[in-house]
């Protein structure tokens, strides 16, 4: 499937720990080792070690609190809200991915081109693109985001 192979399609190599994760499902899966999916997601005990990352959620998303916790975990761990980017759509988990689908794929090969491949940016002042945090208004038309 497309999925199981994005990986090659965003780092033009397979990923181990997206592999990985795609393939053992089970927390207690050996993939994991014994100390579960947190031993991969331990973000701020990498320090200033912390890759770039770009976090993506939904105001309804279940992930919603994991996700803020994410980011305030990169913040410590990087020292600043520099190489890490919050966008929070309206909508929940699969609302968000099925209806902004195309916008948060484009902003992560955007976030890879910047932060991974070090290429320029198109000069764009997209603000899902562009923000530290980047929250999307209810009721607007188009859509309209707070940024910070």
């Amino acid at each position: 499937s497309s999925l199981a192979s994005a990986d090659e399609t965003l780092w033009h190599r397979p990923n181990s720990l997206f592999r990985g994760g795609m393939t053992w499902r089970l927390p207690t899966d050996p993939f994991w080792g014994e100390e579960g999916r947190d031993r991969w997601c331990d973000l701020e005990s990498l320090g200033k070690d912390c890759p770039p990352i770009r976090l993506v959620s939904g105001w309804w998303d279940i992930f919603l609190r994991q996700t803020l916790d994410d980011f305030a975990s990169i913040v410590r761990a990087r020292g600043a809200s520099t190489g890490v980017r919050l966008v929070v759509y309206a909508g929940g988990h699969f609302g968000v991915a099925g209806s902004r689908g195309k916008d948060i794929a484009d902003g992560v090969f955007a976030w890879y081109d910047e932060h991974i491949l070090q290429l320029n940016g198109d000069g764009s002042d997209d603000p899902a693109t562009s923000s530290t945090v980047c929250l999307e208004v209810f009721g607007s038309s188009p859509s309209e985001f707070l940024e910070f």
